[in-house]
């Protein structure tokens, strides 16, 4: 069956074009009074759509080369190739074109590398130069330093206090030759001038004495203060000089390796250019990874896809052939969101070729989310993918072919059944028409699973109840529920949506809509459900 839709979809739609039929008349009076007398029954829950064969874990051989190759050649489809015959050849001639040109690159990096190399190496001789000198100068401003506060200095101040000394020693002496020269002038014994002479001698030693005295003052005050301040400024601007020194070579070596490294990646790349330019020419001809079915891949998408061929333009990467493990295939089925909920892993499937072929097989792989491309094509209709594995080991299912799909979601025993089209739903509660006493009474019913045609019942009917298949004429109408219960009840539906892999199957909600605008079910025979895809005969296998 197919548990896509609701059932009461499909009922209401078979039953409301068996209502414009022209089997209208007396036989839609006769219906209004139709029966279904409830007994035990098997009923066999499924869920049967159309499914596609695929491969499993097939080998995907893909286009090695890049850029938009050409396929000169492919072996036939449906080939059956061993481990390293021929595949397929690709059209390598732009490759060959740029093998030269790439080899150029690579030499034009190779000696872009060494040079990189020399002017590191001189770059480090160089710093080791520039920073042995800039040492030097800082050396050698501490021995200016040093030399001037213990030798130079030292050496004028002491030369200054000698002539210090000695200016002292001459003035005495040339103040008691005055003194002389003073007593020797009252007697007569020299003249004048020789006297004045003497006096102007003393006069000069004492010039010589202060000379010498402001000599030494400046030296402390002023030239020493100023030559050690200029020393002092001397060292530091060459330890000064030593650190830019020291940064400035920090910073080209940096950028010589940096260089270098940027020159050895170019190389390198240039390298895996020439290697990848070198691999897919010598690997335009593709060989069979292993034994199997030669299957082409398919070139465009959607509805404008179609298998590759010779002369088919590449792109990189795009798979052009698989070869699968035929021993075993999976049938894609596409399951609606109405019915996702049922299925589990490990249900076994009855899979049933165009051909008239069944198989056995087991539901292996459910998805976690609805198709993309189906929502794409039609935004309310969502289904998602089930993988359902099957043997194949005299290799009758090829991947393409067509097939259907039941999934057995359960197999009831000895339950109470009734006629889809017999049971309502009014959005909050489900219910039928017992015949008691010629007459119909509306009963609440309880329901489980259902089929396209059969729907369990679980309370409200018992064996032998007799059972109207619609509602007749005069009949007590479902009540109509309050908006608030009914959009509490969805609430909860959409909690119970998706239960866990671990759970049992979920009961159906057992809830069918009532017809649009509160019309009658159309009509029909008793049994005669709609028998969609799938739909099987209670107690069937």
């Amino acid at each position: 069956m197919n548990l896509a839709k609701s059932p009461l979809r499909w009922g209401g739609l078979v039953l409301a074009l068996l209502v414009i039929l022209p089997s209208c008349g007396k036989d839609e009076e006769d219906f209004e009074y139709q029966t279904w007398t409830a007994e035990p029954m098997d009923l066999r829950i499924t869920i049967r759509q159309k499914g596609e064969i695929e491969a499993r874990d097939p080998v995907a051989v893909k286009n090695p080369i890049e850029g938009r190759p050409i396929l000169l050649d492919v072996v036939p489809e449906g080939s059956h190739v061993k481990k390293g015959d021929f595949l397929f050849e690709l059209d390598v001639s732009s490759q060959k074109d740029k093998l030269l040109q790439q080899k150029i690159q690579v030499n034009n990096a190779q000696q872009a590398l060494f040079n990189a190399e020399k002017q590191l190496e001189i770059q480090k001789a160089q710093n080791e130069s520039d920073i042995k000198k800039a040492e030097l100068d800082v050396l050698f401003a501490e021995l200016d330093l040093e030399q001037y506060n213990k030798g130079d200095l030292p050496q004028q101040r002491e030369q200054l206090t000698a002539e210090i000394t000695l200016a002292f020693e001459e003035l005495k002496r040339q103040q008691d030759v005055l003194k002389w020269s003073e007593v020797l002038a009252e007697k007569g014994f020299i003249s004048n001038d020789k006297l004045e002479s003497d006096r102007l001698a003393v006069k000069r030693r004492e010039i010589d004495r202060d000379l010498n005295k402001k000599k030494l003052s400046v030296l402390e005050q002023f030239t020493a203060r100023k030559k050690k301040r200029e020393l002092l400024e001397n060292l530091a601007e060459a330890k000064r000089e030593l650190k830019r020194v020291s940064a400035r070579a920090e910073a080209a070596l940096a950028q010589k390796k940096s260089d270098l490294d940027n020159r050895a990646a170019l190389f390198d790349l240039e390298t895996k250019k020439l290697k990848k330019l070198q691999f897919m020419i010598e690997h335009n001809v593709v060989n069979a990874p292993r034994e199997g079915i030669v299957i082409y891949g398919r070139e465009g998408r959607g509805r404008e896809s179609k298998p590759i061929e010779p002369g088919s333009t590449l792109r990189e990467g795009q798979t052009i052939v698989f070869i699968p493990d035929m021993d075993k295939v999976l049938v894609d089925v596409d399951v609606h969101e109405s019915s996702i909920h049922l299925v589990r892993l490990g249900m076994p499937v009855i899979v049933t070729t165009d051909t008239g072929e069944t198989l056995r097989g087991v539901v292996e792989k459910v998805a976690t989310v609805a198709d993309s491309q189906s929502w794409y094509r039609n935004p309310d209709l969502k289904v998602y993918s089930t993988k359902v594995t099957v043997d194949n080991k005299d290799g009758s299912l090829k991947p393409g072919m067509n097939c259907y799909a039941e999934i057995i979601v359960d197999d009831l025993k000895d339950v109470v059944a009734l006629p889809v089209q017999a049971v309502q739903d009014n959005g909050l509660n489900t219910y039928c028409w017992i015949k008691k006493d010629g007459k119909p009474v509306l009963t609440e019913v309880e329901v489980g699973l259902h089929n396209n045609e059969f729907i369990e019942i679980k309370s409200g009917v018992k064996a032998g109840d007799e059972v109207y298949l619609a509602m007749p004429k005069g009949a007590e109408a479902p009540p109509i529920p309050d908006t608030k219960d009914l959009a509490a009840k969805r609430g909860r539906r959409r909690m119970n949506r998706e239960p866990s892999s671990k759970e049992t199957p979920m009961r159906a909600p057992g809830k069918m809509r009532p017809g649009k605008g509160g019309k009658r079910p159309g009509r029909g025979r008793p049994g005669a459900g709609p028998r969609g895809r799938g739909a099987r005969r209670p107690g069937s296998q």
